[in-house]
């Protein structure tokens, strides 16, 4: 294992991971009480850390199957924001089972399915884990 791919692929990226990584210790939630102040601040945290990684998405744009700036991956990255606004707003107003689903999707949606594509071969986290391919 070596760190050098993520540092050397500039600042943002390296942001980027370790809020992701952040988020990814959102899944507590799913073992943990509701609606204590431990849940709440957990919360708060995970929601800090995907809004961050989502926002940090739209700066790096090492994959162009278009040629063009954004991926479909930033299309993830929008569905997220407006996804956590939406669980913001449910559980502000007391829609607790739509604030979970929400949540729970997100969780899937946003952090481990795209989590597990960047340990494809040639991605920056395969590179870190696994080494390059030759």
């Amino acid at each position: 294992m070596s760190l050098e791919p993520l540092l050397s692929a500039g600042p943002i990226v390296f942001i980027h991971v370790v809020v992701a990584m952040i988020a990814v210790f959102g899944g507590m939630q799913f073992i943990l009480p509701k609606g204590t102040a431990l849940h709440r601040t957990i919360g708060y945290i995970w929601v800090i850390a995907m809004t961050l990684t989502a926002l940090t998405s739209f700066f790096i744009s090492e994959i162009r199957p278009w040629g063009l700036y954004f991926s479909s991956i930033h299309i993830l990255s929008v569905v997220v924001l407006c996804s956590l606004t939406q669980a913001i707003y449910a559980i502000r107003v007391g829609k607790i089972g739509r604030h979970k689903a929400i949540m729970t999707s997100l969780y899937f949606t946003g952090v481990l399915v795209p989590g597990a594509f960047t340990f494809i071969p040639r991605r920056i986290m395969h590179e870190v884990f696994f080494g390059p391919i030759f």
